[in-house]
Order: structure tokens, then sequence, then C-alpha cells
């Protein structure tokens, strides 16, 4: 299914977990996130695709391609993503604010998006996002819906 977040919550993903992320790299990895610094999600996930095939167990790639997922509408392949991240790394905090964003942004899952909160928060007290994340579930705001005002924005 290709059911978005919402563009807000969207940003905030790439806002946060870009962020968090190590320092930028070369080939299509690098290639792929010069792209996704543009905002050409589409191009950076065909070079991130090449990465993939190269490093399938690349915390950096799954993370990436996952948040091309999301930009491009393709929760459910995203959420296997950040799934995957935390396969190779269990504690792995941008892919825990991942799945919760996409729990809540794309299925409304509250519990879901709570329990990978949780997780998040034991592992990473105050985690940039997270508590404005759980604001939003609690008024149980949408970001393409009702309490989209509440949602929380990009950093400048």
């Amino acid at each position: 299914p290709h059911v978005g977040l919402g563009s807000v919550l969207e940003v905030k993903v790439d806002t946060v977990v870009s962020a968090q992320m190590p320092e930028k790299s070369a080939g299509p990895l690098g290639s792929g996130q010069l792209y996704m610094q543009k905002g050409d999600f589409r191009t950076a996930s065909q070079w991130f695709e090449k990465a993939y095939k190269q490093q399938p167990r690349s915390l950096d790639v799954l993370m990436d391609l996952g948040i091309c997922n999301v930009r491009g509408g393709d929760t459910t392949g995203a959420e296997k993503l950040f799934r995957d991240a935390l396969a190779v790394k269990a504690d792995t905090p941008e892919a825990l604010y991942a799945l919760a964003s996409v729990a809540w942004g794309a299925r409304h899952d509250a519990k879901g998006a709570l329990q990978w909160l949780d997780k998040l928060d034991k592992l990473t007290p105050h985690f940039d996002g997270s508590r404005e994340l759980r604001e939003l579930i609690a008024a149980g705001g949408h970001p393409s819906g009702p309490g989209a005002a509440s949602a929380p924005s990009a950093p400048a």
C-alpha cells in the first residue's frame, strides 16, 4: 500500500533521522544522500537501491532507503527496512523513531507507535521528536487530519 504519513510528519522523520545519522558516504550511498538532501527522493531511492544490492545490511542504506520509501508513500516497504535496520543493530534510535512515526502516521496505530517510543525512550531519553510525536498521539492528531496543527514541524 502506498499511504503517506502526511507532509509534516514525513519532513520530521527526514529531519530527525538524517540529522542523527553518520557522515555522508561515497559511491551509490553518497549519491543517494546528495539527492535526498536536495529533496529529490525518487532519484535518491534509485541510488539507495543500487547501494542496497551491494550492502543489504548497511544501516545507512536501510535507513535512507526507508526514508525515501516514506516520502514515496510506500510505508509498508519503509517499515520493513526500518525493522531490518533494527535486525542489523538493535539499539538504533533512528529506526525506533521511524517505526513509531510510520505506525502512527500511516495506520493511526497509537498502541504500536507508543510501544516503539517506549523502547526509544529507554534507549535514548530526550530523543529529538519523541516528545512531539507523543503529544500528537495524545491529542489524537494526524498529519493530514484533525489535530494537524499540533503536528511537529521540522527544525529550521
